[in-house]
């Protein structure tokens, strides 16, 4: 299973609390992993485990408990270019880079600091869950403060919200996959934006453990989850726990939502979609870009697979699977990536709007300054540059009748 994060739409989140709002070039900019080769010994060594986690994970330990972070996150690279087990895997296995790097220095700043967006910055959920889940207590006071201010001075803001989003997996852990408590912590944070970012690693945190059960997880996450009882997964329910709570977590509940729903129809799509379309009105869009970004991960970002997986979904809410598909490719290299703008090419043309545009919303996240951005939406279609930039905010005209810009679904 693949599951992957969506950001919050920062074009429509506001403040519960006012927080002076971080300049432009404070905001994220590509990490870039090293380029420098591993020891010839190294790559042996993982060459060795081709298709094995486990081993795969051994290795891992060693190299950051001699080498480093850095180190263990370039072994990662190497890994998964020969071995799709690992690739599809990969997420996880940056999960577990941080918290063994956790494990050994005991400082989650420290250890933030050198981490990469890459694999859908497994690192920095691995860390905070390290961090949260070595804490005999949390308190609010340290719910709000372990995501500062400086961090997204000084790594931009996808690494902030990678924060709130491990901050999430880590209350959940924390009380033993208790949703409702985790996320009740989440509240205190001060922005609305904060909290969503939050909820969502809760719902992720969530979904791995329900869908994967409690002895995959014991593997995958320490040893102190085999203490929980929550009920994560109902059967007979796909759209629990969202059909259960309050308001203002649905739009995060059901963009995590799909994975459980896959899970229980045996990844059956046509039949998953069918289910998507049984939610609340309001959340069949997010239940859909869900879907796509589910999609995305299924097909280890294969781009006719994903399009025609897509048109499998009702045709009034398909345009959202498209915006999945194509925020997932970006989510998980970090970076502008030409699969992304290839993937808008080949979607069917009465989508193509909506697809350059989420491509625009994406690099505001991922570049600090608007001369970073600006460059990429040029590799859009012509007819579509401009859907790129106004998703991007390069241009004040915001007249595009992108989904995208539609108010909050909740």
């Amino acid at each position: 299973m693949t599951i992957g994060v969506m950001l919050p739409n920062t074009a429509i989140s506001q403040p519960t609390a006012k927080r002076e709002q971080p300049d432009s070039s404070a905001q994220p900019q590509h990490l870039h992993i090293p380029s420098q080769s591993l020891s010839a010994s190294k790559r042996s060594h993982s060459e060795t485990c081709l298709g094995n986690i486990p081993c795969y994970k051994k290795t891992l330990k060693t190299v950051v408990k001699t080498q480093g972070t850095e180190e263990a996150l370039q072994l990662i690279e190497q890994i998964v270019e020969k071995d799709h087990v690992a690739l599809r895997e990969a997420h996880n296995l940056t999960h577990y880079v941080g918290r063994m790097s956790y494990r050994y220095l005991k400082d989650v700043t420290a250890v933030m600091s050198q981490y990469t967006p890459a694999h859908q910055s497994g690192c920095y959920h691995g860390a905070l869950e390290a961090y949260l889940t070595s804490k005999p207590h949390i308190e609010a006071d340290d719910v709000v403060a372990i995501c500062s201010s400086k961090l997204e001075k000084e790594k931009g803001r996808f690494a902030f919200f990678n924060c709130f989003h491990g901050l999430g997996h880590g209350l959940t852990m924390h009380f033993n996959h208790d949703i409702k408590q985790a996320l009740t912590l989440c509240d205190k944070l001060s922005m609305t934006w904060d909290q969503q970012s939050c909820y969502g690693g809760v719902f992720m945190e969530g979904v791995v453990t329900g869908v994967k059960g409690s002895q995959h997880h014991n593997e995958h996450h320490g040893k102190n989850d085999h203490h929980h009882h929550a009920k994560l997964v109902d059967p007979n329910n796909p759209l629990y726990p969202c059909s259960e709570l309050d308001p203002k977590y649905l739009r995060e509940c059901y963009m995590m939502q799909t994975s459980i729903i896959l899970h229980l129809t045996h990844y059956d799509f046509a039949k998953s979609f069918a289910v998507c379309d049984t939610a609340p009105k309001g959340m069949r869009p997010t239940c859909y870009q869900s879907m796509g970004r589910d999609i995305s991960g299924h097909t280890l970002r294969n781009i006719e697979q994903s399009i025609r997986l897509c048109q499998l979904g009702t045709a009034i809410h398909r345009n959202r699977c498209f915006i999945g598909v194509v925020k997932n490719f970006l989510n998980v290299s970090g970076r502008a990536s030409d699969n992304a703008f290839e993937f808008c090419r080949q979607t069917p043309e009465a989508h193509k709007k909506d697809c350059y545009h989420a491509i625009g919303e994406e690099l505001l996240v991922l570049y600090a300054k608007t001369q970073q951005r600006a460059p990429k939406c040029t590799h859009a279609e012509t007819p579509y540059i401009q859907d790129c930039r106004r998703g991007a905010r390069l241009t004040l005209a915001q007249s595009s009748t992108s989904i995208t810009h539609m108010p909050p679904l909740f």
